[in-house]
């Protein structure tokens, strides 16, 4: 600037640039003021560095009134009489009560009286269209985060796992599905339509489950897999409803040995489903942790 001094300008108020462990460094070989202003909510501050050391500090917060002023150190020697003035301004419009607010170009007037800059009044002899655009330098880690991230692709599972995983599926789902079949065909005496109804429900549970046994077996895949882990929950509980119905149903004094047989199919079903989604989530979450 005209005066000498260097004016470096950032686009928020709170950058780190204005931090004490930067303008201390800093201020061991230069004298530097640093001023922080945010009109939204009429928040000016300005401070003064030398030799590593803040040497004063003067805030206004106006969401804490208009009159709010907070000062330390060894202020300037004209920082008193202009804040009187400002003081004054104020006090003939009202005071706390004014629509105007003349405490928040006290601290800013404070850095303009030492440096000759104030962020909305021309400085003359400043070209104002010839900034250097300063290059952020806190190294590497931040562009290194800024890279984009490589996809990680999924460990695919042995294919004859995959192979040998359908055919145990497919032969539990059709076991499953001659059972509700039978509910179907043969209902309940004592409640007929809750038989039929559990039936329907198991039948297409057991067709949605055997759809997916054909895609491992002929290894077509959705995207992310075959199921998702809150879906391999939910399909879980189509294995668990036989057994349960069946205690309300008769079922199991009916077909004795072999309605026992099913339930503990079913159940081994249920917790084995429970156990992939669980695996599953834990892959996706280690996944996302490795690309954060």
């Amino acid at each position: 600037m005209p005066q000498g001094w260097y004016l470096v300008v950032a686009n928020c108020c709170d950058h780190r640039f204005l931090q004490a462990k930067v303008l201390g460094p800093l201020s061991q070989n230069y004298r530097v003021v640093a001023c922080s202003i945010e009109e939204h909510v009429m928040f000016s501050s300005a401070e003064e560095w030398v030799a590593g050391a803040m040497a004063w500090r003067a805030v206004h917060a106006g969401e804490n009134g208009p009159i709010d002023l907070k000062t330390s150190g060894a202020l300037p020697p004209s920082f008193q009489s202009m804040a009187n003035a400002l003081a004054a301004k104020q006090e003939a419009e009202d005071g706390k009560t004014a629509e105007v607010d003349h405490y928040f170009d006290i601290p800013l007037n404070a850095a303009k009286a030492i440096t000759g800059f104030k962020h909305d009044e021309k400085v003359p002899g400043l070209d104002y269209e010839k900034f250097d655009l300063l290059q952020d330098q806190k190294p590497l880690q931040r562009r290194v985060d800024e890279l984009p991230i490589p996809e990680i692709p999924e460990k695919e599972v042995p294919r004859w796992v995959q192979v040998l995983v359908g055919l145990v599926l497919a032969l539990l789902t059709l076991l499953c599905g001659f059972a509700s079949a039978t509910m179907l065909v043969v209902p309940n005496e004592k409640s007929p339509i809750l038989t039929i109804i559990v039936g329907l429900i198991l039948l297409l549970g057991c067709l949605w489950v055997f759809e997916k046994c054909f895609r491992l077996l002929t290894g077509r895949k959705n995207r992310g897999g075959l199921m998702a882990p809150n879906t391999l929950r939910v399909v879980s509980f189509f294995f668990l409803a036989p057994p349960v119905a069946g205690l309300f149903t008769g079922y199991y004094r009916k077909m004795g040995p072999v309605a026992i047989f099913e339930a503990v199919m079913y159940f081994f079903s249920f917790l084995g489903l429970r156990v992939l989604a669980r695996k599953r989530e834990a892959t996706g979450a280690s996944n996302v942790q490795t690309k954060v």
